[in-house]
Parts: structure tokens; sequence; C-alpha cells
């Protein structure tokens, strides 16, 4: 930080990003490495910026952004995933390619807070494109959209080669209160179950719990491969 600006570096990809907040004037701009500006707020429109890049993981109540806010802002408005939502046309022309990056960032994600971001986006995304779907088409859009979310939060359970009840109990807890995930869905139910076993086993280790345990992991692997 300067003693005009405050700022935040990210890279995302091969790029390197920098939020800038402007303590004079209050304006937000986020540029790249090779001089490219990606983002550039007026100061009537920074702060509904900021507090757009931090809803779902965390509150913002000061008047200027701590660097740990701007690197959130960077998050969610730059890198390769920004540019393709930004493209002309996206996301109906491009959707394909929007989900793909999704997932590849959400792979490499080193925080819970970037793969909220993704899902966020996820979720601005599918709402826009369930738009143009006909309701002969719009089931199957949401069978297909939903499989690609729950793969997602999947994937943040893992741990090793196996998923963590835990985990998938913390995680889908955690969309729902977001309202990204509906309180009887399937996914959170399988969750609920995967702790029960989970503390069952651990009261009492007999094989019968152990068993369940088991039978609980065997669960989740067949319901992955039907999705």
């Amino acid at each position: 930080m300067d003693e005009h600006r405050i700022t935040a570096k990210e890279t995302i990809g091969v790029s390197t990003y920098e939020a800038a907040w402007d303590l004079n004037t209050g304006g937000l701009r986020i540029t790249r490495d090779d001089g490219t500006v990606i983002k550039d707020w007026h100061p009537s429109e920074a702060h509904v910026a900021v507090h757009t890049a931090l809803e779902g993981i965390g509150p913002y109540v000061t008047a200027v952004p701590s660097e740990e806010q701007l690197l959130a802002v960077i998050r969610f408005y730059a890198g390769p995933l920004q540019e393709l939502l930004d493209a002309p046309g996206a996301p109906f022309i491009n959707t394909e390619e929007i989900l793909a990056q999704i997932s590849d960032e959400f792979g490499s994600a080193k925080t819970e807070e970037m793969r909220v971001i993704l899902l966020g986006l996820f979720k601005t995304t599918m709402d826009i494109v369930e738009r143009r779907f006909t309701p002969e088409d719009l089931e199957q859009f949401k069978t297909l959209r939903n499989q690609f979310y729950n793969g997602l939060l999947i994937r943040e359970a893992f741990v090793g080669e196996d998923v963590s009840p835990e985990i998938l109990d913390a995680v889908t807890q955690r969309e729902v209160a977001a309202g990204r995930m509906a309180p009887d869905d399937e996914l959170r139910r399988l969750a609920q179950v995967g702790v029960f076993a989970l503390r069952d086993s651990h009261a009492e280790q007999t094989t019968a719990t152990t068993e369940a345990g088991s039978g609980w992991r065997n669960r989740v692997r067949t319901w992955l491969g039907r999705r």
C-alpha cells in the first residue's frame, strides 16, 4: 500500500492482476501485468463492486476495503473465466467453455473462499442460461445443471481417494445457507446419512458399523456413477 492507494496482487493462470483502490477518489481499478485495464469503476460504483465480490464469503463494513477484500475482488472479476463471461454473446454462445473453466479453476482453488466465488459465478451463469430454455427442454437442463453443481461439491469433499462425510456435510450445509441448494436436496440428505454412519462407527467400532461406513462410501460412488 502506498500513500494514495490500497493495492493487492494475485496471479491467476499465467497472468498477475492488481486491484487498486484510490484513497483520494474512491475509485477502483483492476489491471493485468501487461498493462491491460480489466475493470475500472467510477467512485459511485466501486463500493457496489466490492460488495458483489464479497457476497457469501464475508461482510464488507468498512469505508475502505482491506487488501484481503481486494484479493476477493480480483478473484471475482479477473482471469480467464471472467474474460469468457465478458465475451460478446456470453454466456449463451460459450456456456461449455465457461463450465470447463469453472471446473478447472475449482480443481486448483486453494481456499474455500475461492470455491464459493466460483460456485456463485456458476449459479449466476446458469440462472441466465436457464431463461433461454423452452419448457420442453427445461427439465433436462436442470438435471444436467444439478449434476455439474453436485459434482463440484463432491470434489470439494474428497480427502485422498475417499469422500469425507464430515466435509460433505459442512459443504452442503454451507450451500443450503447460501441459498444455492435446497434443504431437501438428495446430496444434502446423503451427506447427513454419512455423518450419522461416521458417528456410529466412532461410538462403537464393530463389524456392522465399519461396514455401514464402507456402505455409505460405496453409495456415494454409485450415486456419482449415475449422475
